[in-house]
This record gives structure tokens, sequence and C-alpha cells, in this order.
């Protein structure tokens, strides 16, 4: 009788595996419990909380607020009675009040206070912005709180369940164009990474969101930066998604193709893979296919950089905050999102 021989998998893959799936887990319990563009009850339901200060903010009701202000300059750091103790100054921003913001900040409300889990005020109402505002009442709000208050524009989400991310982080997954410039023009920081190693450029290039990821690029973010467990870069992301046009701004820049990932896969293994797996429909598959033959074409004129062979573990380790270190993705409509932004 013939026996088959069974190969075990080496322990630094099973360990890999492990860690890999452990952080899916962390990223997906964080996208369930605090879903992105949503605020505490209080910013948009007045019977959350009763106090004078709260309910004229809800109305929009500047005179009133200045009035009650100039009484208790004190409740400008007055907190709403809902989950999560949200700052008066957040429910100003959150419902585009930017007169009331000024108020507000004026009679000395912390622009860099947190809610009760730890997530910053400009970091909760970068939510709201999406890829469709240019001059909302929300983002008018922020650029006042930017201009007046100051904040400290590279706070990281600290909550419990949160992911270390920044405002630039939720902006660039929003494809927030315009409050990214605002961001960056103040000092936010494009290659800062959350709790698994991804910088802004991975949720920007896991959307496709193209004027993203070319402002990003123009900033001189890290290219080739890669994640902590699944040693993913940007260029895997938007490969993985079909993002053609990500693909082709990452590899001008001199993205790596000849890397892998965590489980021994290339870029093009990658969105080949991606490609077999979610069988898309006719217009999915051209975006794919693009991206195939764009990866394809690159590969044979040299234009992407040769990574040394040498993908030791010790390297990877070591590559969190160097020049060849990176992160990995956030979430989209036609994503692969096993980390789950912001």
């Amino acid at each position: 009788m013939n026996k088959t021989k069974i190969t075990p998998y080496p322990l630094a893959a099973v360990l890999t595996l492990a860690l890999t799936t452990a952080a899916t887990l962390v990223h997906d319990t964080y996208a369930i419990t605090t879903p992105p563009n949503t605020l505490p009850n209080s910013v948009t339901d007045p019977a959350q909380s009763t106090h004078p200060l709260i309910v004229a903010i809800e109305l929009g009701d500047a005179t009133k607020v200045k009035t009650l202000l100039e009484k208790s300059p004190e409740l400008a750091n007055l907190r709403a009675q809902d989950a999560v103790g949200s700052p008066a100054l957040l429910i100003a921003l959150g419902k585009g009040q930017p007169e009331i913001v000024s108020l507000l900040l004026k009679s000395g409300s912390d622009p860099n206070a947190k809610d009760s889990r730890g997530t910053p005020i400009l970091l909760s109402v970068s939510a709201l912005v999406t890829n469709l505002d240019t001059s909302n009442a929300t983002l008018k709000a922020i650029e006042t709180l930017i201009k007046e208050g100051k904040p400290s524009v590279n706070d990281k989400d600290t909550a419990y369940i949160g992911d270390d991310r920044t405002a630039l982080h939720q902006a660039a997954s929003n494809g927030a164009i315009k409050l990214v410039k605002i961001l960056l023009e103040n000092g936010a920081d494009p290659n800062l990474t959350n709790r698994v190693g991804e910088t802004p450029l991975f949720a920007a290039a896991e959307k496709g969101r193209t004027d993203v990821v070319a402002e990003l690029l123009a900033r001189g973010v890290q290219v080739n930066i890669r994640s902590k467990f699944t040693q993913m870069t940007p260029l895997m992301m938007a490969a993985e998604n079909g993002h053609s046009e990500v693909v082709k701004l990452l590899l001008e820049k001199k993205a790596e193709l000849s890397g892998k990932n965590a489980f021994e896969k290339t870029t093009l293994e990658i969105v080949q893979d991606a490609l077999a797996q979610l069988k898309p429909q006719a217009e999915q598959q051209k975006r794919y296919q693009a991206t195939i033959e764009l990866i394809q074409k690159s590969m044979k004129s040299g234009t992407a950089t040769a990574q040394t062979a040498d993908n030791s573990d010790t390297e990877k380790s070591s590559i969190q905050h160097s020049k060849d270190a990176k992160p990995h993705a956030p979430e989209s409509s036609d994503s692969v999102d096993h980390t789950k932004l912001r």
C-alpha cells in the first residue's frame, strides 16, 4: 500500500497565518462596532441631551449659544449626555455650524477633545466628509476648527476598539480630496501608520481613490511600505481590487512588483487570484484584466523596481517604519477587505 507523504507547513507560515487571522478579527470588530460616517445620537437627536446649550447647537441657534457662553464660558467644554459623552464642539462640527464652532473655540472649547472612547473630534467629524463633498457645511466647520482651534491633526484614535487611525486615514478612505489637502497643508503626516502598520495611502489605494493617491504621492509618501501582519503594500491592495489607474500611479513612483506578501504571493498572483475568486461582472472584469495587463507590461519593460530576493523573517519584522516597510488596507464597495480606514 502506498503511503501519502504529508509535508508540514513551516512554523513561520503557521505563525503568520495565525497573526493575520487575529488582525482580521480586530479590524472586523472595529468596523462593525464603529462604522464610518456616523456620529453619536446627540449630533442628530436633541432628545439625547436637553441642556439648553446642546439644544441650541442642535437647532443652529448661534444667538442663543453666544448668550449662554457669555454668561457661562465654562459651558464651552460641556459634554452631551449620550453614549460617548460627545463634546459640544463635536456636535457643532457634526451639524455643520462654523459660526457656532467659532463661538465655542473663542470661549475656550478644547480643539483636541476626545469622546469618552478616546476618538478625537477631528477624526470623528472627518468621517462625515465624503468624496462627493467639496464645500458643504461640515467641511466649512472643520476648516474653522483647524484655522481657529489649531488642533493636533495627527492625533490617533485611541478608542478601546480603535485602530490608531488619524483624520487623514479617514479622509483618504472616504476619498475626501479637499479635506485631505486641508489636513496635509496643516501638518498631517501622510506616513503615520495605524495599529496594523497601514498609512493613509493603503486606504486610498484599496478603494481606488485616484485623486487622493496622486495627492499623497506628490507629498512624498512612502510607496513600498508594508503592513505588519499580511506584508501587503499599497500596490498589492490596489491591484487586488482592480484599480488600474491607481496601480499605474504607484508603478510610476517605482512601486515594487517582485515582492511577495505573507502568503508568498506576488502582486500579479494576488490580482489573478482576486479575479478568479470574485468572478466579477463584465465591467469589473475589464478593470481586473486591465490591471493584469498593466502589471505584465510593467514587468516586461522593467518599470517596476526589483525587490531584494532576501525576504527573511528578520527583514520583514524590521520594515514597518523603514523605506521598504509597509501597510495593508481599508474598505470599498467592491474591494477584497481582509483587514477592514479608516
